[in-house]
């Protein structure tokens, strides 16, 4: 299953959801829809550990939007 961003306001594109993390990475938040063990459910990008990524669907239910979100070693974000 594909993390999905929550809310339509940082779903809008990359470069939304860069801004959005680099500015105020505690109002972007992550919806982890897998009903496996490990799976985080809702979490702020905040949590996320350095040098995690994982590909994000933006603008769910379309699935028309992707992106990669990396967390940096120097806990920087960067969406590709």
């Amino acid at each position: 299953m594909t993390i999905q961003v929550l809310g339509t306001i940082f779903g809008k594109s990359k470069k939304v959801l860069q801004d959005g993390l680099n500015t105020r990475p505690d109002l972007v938040w992550f919806y982890d829809p897998s009903i496996f063990p490990g799976s985080r459910g809702t979490f702020p990008s905040n949590e996320m550990k350095l040098g995690e990524s994982f590909p994000v669907v933006m603008d769910h239910p379309k699935r028309t939007r992707f992106a990669i979100v990396e967390r940096r070693a120097d806990g920087t974000f960067k969406v590709s």
